[in-house]
């Protein structure tokens, strides 16, 4: 499913996950990695960025190939902060 109308592009996105991953295994939460005080990783970029549900997609089915152990607690802090 494309995300975006060609911005961003799909190497740009594939720049996120090893970073989302790293987080996580630091104990950061997703609002964590999204927030701009926090690790300040939503996918955005000075002409681009991505719906919050989309953002989410994106985050569970990165997060699903790349570091799969983090997908339940992934699912759940999106579920607790109304996503889905």
């Amino acid at each position: 499913m494309p995300y975006t109308e060609g911005k961003p592009t799909d190497q740009e996105l594939l720049d996120f996950p090893p970073k989302w991953c790293n987080g996580l295994t630091q104990g950061h939460s997703v609002g964590d990695l999204f927030d701009l005080h926090g690790d300040d990783l939503y996918p955005a970029g000075q002409h681009w960025g991505l719906k919050q549900a989309d953002a989410n997609e994106l985050l569970v089915t990165a997060v699903n190939v790349y570091c799969p152990d983090y997908w339940k607690q992934v699912t759940q802090d999106i579920s607790s902060n109304g996503g889905f």
